[in-house]
């Protein structure tokens, strides 16, 4: 495995990749479970925001984590079948589309605080407690890019994709 123009070593990258393959199939395993148990109770499917925002997360999330495999992985057979040379356009969509798929993740989660389901389990103090540590957990990996890669790096229409 050879990656270039990187500020990331191979093992961190390496380890970004095998975490976000285990959360891609975690995610569908999730889907598969949740698909099967209201299929078995005979309820519709998909008919909430937070059913329909679920469904196209946990497809982004495969998505994006089948796309990154191959990039890592066989980057020449990606070049040759989109028939662009180099990494650094990948890299781009890479980086904005893992941010998009990150932030409607949350959005997918908060969705989940007003669920019939959610709201029969929790009182008042726990659904605020749980939508506190969801917020933290958002903010927290957002400071952590912000202090990783810069904030003029974020706002320019070309990351720093080196």
């Amino acid at each position: 495995m050879r990656v270039t123009s990187s500020p990331f070593s191979p093992n961190q990258i390496w380890n970004h990749f095998l975490c976000n393959a285990a959360a891609a199939v975690l995610v569908a395993g999730g889907f598969i479970a949740i698909y099967i148990n209201k299929a078995e109770r005979s309820k519709p499917h998909f008919t909430t925001w937070h059913g329909q925002v679920g469904l196209a997360i946990s497809i982004a999330i495969v998505a994006q984590s089948a796309a990154s495999s191959i990039l890592l992985l066989a980057p020449e057979r990606l070049h040759k079948i989109l028939g662009v040379k180099g990494t650094k356009q990948f890299k781009l969509i890479h980086r904005y589309s893992a941010l998009v798929v990150y932030l409607v993740t949350f959005v997918e989660i908060f969705l989940s605080f007003y669920t019939n389901w959610w709201n029969r389990l929790v009182g008042e103090e726990t659904w605020a407690l749980f939508s506190a540590l969801t917020a933290f957990t958002l903010l927290t990996v957002v400071v952590q890019v912000w202090c990783s890669v810069g904030w003029e790096a974020i706002s320019s229409p070309h990351w720093n994709v080196g």
